[in-house]
C-alpha cells in the first residue's frame, strides 16, 4: 500500500510501519479504559466514525493509516482479551 502512494524507500516504509505499531499501543490502553467506563457498544459505535477515504496525496493517506489504526486500537484490540473470557466455558479457558 505504501508503494502505491509513492513511498518506495525501505527505510521510510520501515519507519512508518514501526511508528504505526508504536502509535497503536497508546490507543489500545485508552480503549481498554474506555471499555470499562462507557461500555463496548458505545466505544465500538464511536470508533466506526473514523475517517475513511481515498486521497491521492501520499501524506494524507499516511495520516489516514495512523488514524484508522488508532481507532481500531481503541475499539477492537482490547476486546481480544475480553471475549474469550466471556464466551468460553471455564473448562475451555
Amino acid at each position: 500500500m505504501l508503494k502505491i502512494t509513492g513511498i518506495t524507500s525501505t527505510d521510510v516504509i520501515l519507519g512508518i510501519n514501526l511508528g504505526t505499531a508504536i502509535a497503536s499501543g497508546i490507543p489500545t490502553a485508552v480503549g481498554a479504559s474506555f471499555m470499562d467506563r462507557f461500555g463496548r457498544r458505545m466505544v465500538l459505535c464511536a470508533s466506526s466514525l473514523s475517517p475513511h477515504g481515498n486521497t491521492p496525496a501520499a501524506k494524507a493517506s499516511e495520516a489516514l493509516i495512523f488514524l484508522v489504526s488508532g481507532m481500531f486500537s481503541i475499539a477492537y484490540t482490547p476486546l481480544q482479551q475480553i471475549y474469550p473470557a466471556e464466551i468460553l466455558s471455564f473448562e475451555q479457558r
